[in-house]
């Protein structure tokens, strides 16, 4: 799942929501699924209660597809999607704003999508401006040189955040080769290397029906947007991206750590432990429990007993995104300068403490309330829903978002103690330490080449 973020809205959620657990939060029953001549499926949920659609095409076109040579193409071709197809073309985001709906488009690992809104009596004029954005596409020299620019303005701009340079280097240290080490759109000298062919030769290769999902939700007849798509995209064929998978790196064995000084007044700490990718559901539930009883608003093991009770953390956010093959679980720790050690120590026993000791069912079911809370807050929107369900979509299957509440509430208190066991050990983690000024040089010993 996604990170665990509590919001003032999220409270009042969970107090209707927390009595009654078993309720769906996605709906099979309104949700039907199909797949074209062509390869290209299709999720539709159909709900009337207002006059808008959710619309969103997601394409396994991630970062992880890129080869060395193409490094940050995946995130370009995310960019020039939005430019003009043909001089009878419109741009597609001044498109959708006319009619009154929003769009935005996003690059992870995994994956690349698009996601629009839009009041339902629009839909007719919108599939073909979308589905010709998508499948034909045609990339100008000066476009692409354009939003290289773009794209270097934006890596740049991020390595302003300590949150994001953090976490890429937390990702680089803990994958020696796996392209899951690589930040998202490359860095600045990746992108440097990129050409309008390399861009190109990337689209005509993964933008194809059999790569993709295309996903609505909404006030739409499902048998209608069905024939509609198969008639628009009835001229783009199936092909073989003669992709292979990459091979996942080797489980870490030891404590990887990296630290770097900062002139700040305070300290960060970023834990990284290899966690299951989609492959173990069990696995990807039992840790999304992890990061709840770890993080949980006010009642989490981090806050409670580390910031509430012995001072030692500012504050601490635990994050698990499911990736395809094994990603990260971390935790985030802000700590007085001079007490980085005795935090790591802390946090690590913190997440030995539940392999060791049982979990009580009280605290587990409080868990699981709560990520069901959380879960119920994230797809309270159609274009949430369109979100979660093109999320999984895009490493394994919609049908996880529907299912996800109901596996959650199998898991067990052995089954996390043996997570945690597998997974989560005290030697088996990255570490990225930014140092505060007050705590002088970092120690070399800790220091990678």
């Amino acid at each position: 799942m996604r990170r665990l973020a509590f919001l003032a809205g999220f409270v009042l959620l969970a107090a209707r929501v927390l009595a009654a657990p078993t309720a769906p939060i996605l709906d099979p029953s309104k949700v039907t699924e199909s797949t074209l001549p062509n390869g290209l499926k299709l999720v539709i949920k159909e709900d009337r209660q207002w006059p808008v659609v959710a619309l969103g095409v997601y394409i396994r076109a991630g970062s992880r597809f890129e080869t060395p040579a193409e490094v940050g193409a995946a995130h370009l071709v995310e960019h020039l999607l939005f430019e003009a197809t043909g001089d009878d073309a419109q741009k597609l985001a001044p498109f959708i704003e006319s009619l009154g709906g929003q769009i935005n488009a996003t690059t992870l690992r995994d994956f690349a999508h698009v996601d629009l809104v839009v009041p339902s009596r629009y839909l007719e004029r919108v599939l073909p401006v979308v589905t010709k954005a998508v499948f034909e596409a045609s990339f100008t020299e000066q476009a692409c040189q354009r939003e290289l620019a773009v794209v270097k303005r934006e890596i740049t701009d991020r390595r302003e955040r300590a949150d994001i340079y953090m976490d890429e280097m937390l990702w680089q240290l803990a994958y020696d080769k796996h392209p899951y080490g690589r930040p998202i759109g490359g860095s600045v000298e990746d992108v440097d290397k990129l050409s309008y062919e390399t861009a190109n030769q990337f689209y005509r290769r993964f933008y194809v029906p059999n790569n993709m999902t295309i996903l609505a939700a909404g006030d739409v007849e499902p048998a209608w947007l069905h024939g509609r798509l198969k008639q628009l995209t009835a001229t783009y064929q199936s092909r073989d991206t003669k992709w292979q998978e990459p091979p996942l790196d080797p489980p870490l064995t030891q404590t990887r750590v990296k630290a770097e000084p900062v002139q700040r007044e305070i300290s960060l700490l970023s834990f990284a432990w290899r966690a299951p990718g989609i492959d173990d559901k069990p696995g990807v539930c039992a840790t999304d429990l992890v990061y709840t009883l770890l993080g949980q608003s006010g009642v989490g093991r981090l806050i409670t007993r580390l910031i509430n009770d012995q001072k030692l953390v500012l504050s601490a956010d635990v994050e698990f995104l499911t990736q395809k093959q094994p990603g990260l679980l971390t935790i985030t720790a802000v700590v007085p300068v001079g007490r980085e050690e005795e935090a790591q120590v802390a946090i690590v026993k913190e997440m030995q403490r539940l392999a060791t000791e049982p979990i009580s069912d009280q605290e587990l079911d409080r868990a699981k309330r709560l990520l069901y809370a959380e879960y119920a807050f994230s797809n309270e929107s159609l274009d949430d829903q369109i979100g979660s369900m093109g999320f999984y979509a895009s490493i394994d299957s919609y049908r996880f978002a529907l299912d996800y509440i109901d596996q959650v509430m199998k898991i067990t208190p052995t089954q996390i103690q043996q997570l945690v066991t597998r997974c989560f050990k005290p030697d088996n983690y990255a570490l990225v330490i930014l140092r505060g000024r007050k705590g002088g040089q970092p120690d070399t010993a800790a220091m990678l080449p």
